[in-house]
């Protein structure tokens, strides 16, 4: 029940439909709810390039460099093939 009900907020607030009153939706806001999925995973993985060029100099994250299941090179990777479309 409750994934349903947050999967129709998000919907509702991406058609600009929401149901919800200003109050309701700051509520939300203040709990850190997430309203965009794809945005927050962008975000958090932009946020891990950040803190890896921060410590290596530069952003050519190799395959089997890291320990979070190479989660980062092919997210680098596919950011690089966007930029191509």
């Amino acid at each position: 029940k409750l994934f349903n009900w947050v999967l129709t907020q998000r919907k509702d607030m991406k058609k600009g439909k929401l149901r919800l009153t200003a109050e309701r939706k700051e509520l939300l806001d203040e709990l850190g709810f997430c309203w965009d999925v794809l945005e927050s995973a962008w975000q958090a993985n932009y946020e891990k390039l950040k803190a890896y060029r921060e410590q290596n100099g530069h952003c050519l994250v190799s395959k089997g460099e890291l320990d979070d299941n190479d989660e980062l090179f092919y997210w680098v990777n596919r950011q690089r093939d966007d930029m191509k479309k």
